[in-house]
């Protein structure tokens, strides 16, 4: 019996079908230019920060999407990226907090701040609280319950 399968055939099915289950070629779409993946958008450099992240500015965009970040994607992967990966000096300039990007030297960090650390929730080192008190109950063991047959 002559069956004819293209090389690759698994790959292309497999790419296919997680265009599907993104939401298509359109959203697939939205997201890269959301994450700046092949740069849309234009802007100013204005500064980096610590981590690698470059901010920009753009003024012939409206009030509240001129300034944007592209992230350091060394250590994550192209669109695993966090808010929280933002220094809090970048994020009074991106949100029009302050006016002055932190590189002109208005910015003095307090002493008591640490570094910057990203979210860690989800993750095995997010913060799980314990409970310093007593149960009052314990929970149901189905070994020790009789045979009701």
């Amino acid at each position: 019996i002559w069956r004819f399968r293209p090389p690759g055939w698994i790959e292309t099915f497999k790419r296919v079908q997680a265009v599907y289950n993104e939401g298509g070629l359109w959203n697939i779409y939205r997201s890269v230019k959301r994450h700046d993946a092949i740069g849309f958008r234009k802007g100013v450099l204005i500064g980096t920060d610590e981590c690698g992240n470059r901010y920009y500015e753009d003024k012939r965009i409206f009030y509240g999407r001129d300034r944007f970040v592209v992230f350091n994607n060394d250590k994550t992967g192209l669109f695993d990226v966090d808010a929280t990966e933002i220094p809090p000096e970048w994020h009074a300039w991106m949100h029009h907090i302050n006016d002055r990007p932190p590189t002109d030297g208005s910015y003095t960090k307090p002493i008591f701040k640490g570094p910057n650390t990203p979210n860690t929730s989800g993750t095995p080192q997010a913060y799980v609280p314990y409970s310093t008190t007593t149960k009052k109950f314990s929970a149901w063991d189905h070994t020790s319950a009789p045979n009701l047959k």
